[in-house]
C-alpha cells in the first residue's frame, strides 16, 4: 500500500512538472520571453511576454501580449492597461506622447491626456530620464529609436538627436543651460551620445550645477 502510494504521488509530480514546463517551452519556442508587467493599479503579474516580431521582416506590436501558466492569463495589454512591462532586462513605459508642429519645428510633451499612449524604452531613468520611442524601419524593417529626454517635473520631451547628425547641440544647449560644463563638452564634441548626456547632467543637478570629476563620455 505505502509503495503504491508512493508511486502515485511520483507520477503526479511528474506530470505536473511536465504540464507546466511544456507550455513555456512551446512559448520561447514562439519568441516569449520571460518578464512581467505592472497594470495601472499597480499589480505585477510575471509570466512570458512578447511585444514584437524577429527581424527581417519585424514587426512591433501597439501592445505586449502576455502568458502566465501559473494563474491561467493569456491576452494582450496595450499602454492604456499598464503602467510599466520588462522583458529581457529592458523596461518599457506607458507614456502621454503628442507632437505639435509650426513651420519646420515640431515639439514634443507627455501631457495628461494629450495625443496617445504609446510605450517609451527606459534607458535612464532619474531626475533627467532618457526614453526611446521605437518604430520599425521602413527600409530594412529592422528596429530603430528616436532619443528623448525628459525632466521628472515636466512634460516637455526633448529630442536628443537629429538622425545621423547626432546630437542637436543648440537646443541642447538652451534646454541644459543651468549646466554650463555639461553644454561646453557637447559643444566641443566631447560628450557625443545622449546616455553620456543624461549621466553627466544628473550628476551636475545632484552636485548643485557643477561637477569637477571626470565623467564618462563614451558613445553609448
Amino acid at each position: 500500500m505505502l509503495k503504491s502510494t508512493f508511486i502515485f504521488f511520483f507520477a503526479f509530480l511528474c506530470i505536473n512538472a511536465y504540464s507546466q514546463t511544456e507550455p513555456r517551452n512551446a512559448w520561447l519556442r514562439k519568441g516569449y520571453q520571460a518578464g512581467y508587467i505592472i497594470t495601472s493599479e499597480g499589480d505585477t503579474l510575471y509570466g512570458y511576454l512578447k511585444d514584437r516580431t524577429p527581424p527581417p521582416f519585424g514587426k512591433r506590436y501597439g501592445n505586449v501580449r502576455v502568458k502566465s501558466y501559473e494563474r491561467g492569463i493569456t491576452g494582450g495589454y496595450s499602454p492604456y492597461e499598464i503602467s510599466q512591462y520588462c522583458i529581457k532586462g529592458d523596461c518599457f513605459k506607458s507614456m502621454w506622447y503628442h507632437e505639435e508642429s509650426f513651420f519646420f519645428n515640431v515639439s514634443y510633451y507627455s501631457l495628461e491626456g494629450e495625443g496617445e499612449k504609446i510605450f517609451m524604452k527606459v534607458i535612464v531613468d532619474d531626475y533627467l530620464s532618457l526614453y526611446y520611442k521605437e518604430y520599425i524601419d521602413e527600409d530594412n524593417s529592422y528596429v530603430q529609436y528616436i532619443p528623448f529626454f525628459k525632466r521628472e517635473d515636466e512634460y516637455h520631451l526633448q529630442r536628443a538627436t537629429q538622425g545621423l547628425l547626432g546630437l542637436k547641440k543648440k537646443q541642447l544647449s538652451l534646454y541644459f543651460k543651468d549646466c554650463p560644463e555639461l553644454v561646453s563638452l557637447i559643444q566641443e564634441h566631447k560628450i557625443t551620445s545622449p546616455t553620456a548626456v543624461a549621466s553627466y547632467y544628473n550628476d551636475c543637478k545632484k552636485n548643485g550645477g557643477s561637477i569637477l570629476s571626470d565623467c564618462d563620455t563614451g558613445a553609448k
